[in-house]
């Protein structure tokens, strides 16, 4: 069967472990994540080294849409986003 989205999902837990899937819902990796302020961090492991990326997180009024744009450790001059409906 054709997958008929692109991209990936997220699943965090109230205890800071994420975890990010494709629409397959094969996991691609995990880690924990952190919230200051309205930025959200996710911290991992790749290749043995510890990486981290940062998001500026923007909810909808209703709660129901995340939108990231990056912030750390590159800007987007672009505007680039990612935007992620709740299931």
């Amino acid at each position: 069967m054709e997958n008929l989205y692109e991209g990936y999902r997220y699943f965090f837990d109230e205890f800071g472990s994420y975890e990010r899937t494709d629409f397959n819902r094969s996991l691609l990796d995990t880690g924990s994540y952190e919230i200051k302020k309205e930025e959200l961090y996710l911290y991992f492991t790749t290749e043995g080294e510890k990486d981290t990326l940062g998001y500026w997180a923007d909810f909808n009024e209703s709660k129901s849409r995340l939108t990231l744009s990056p912030s750390y450790p590159f800007i987007c001059i672009e505007g680039c986003s990612y935007r992620f409906d709740k299931e």
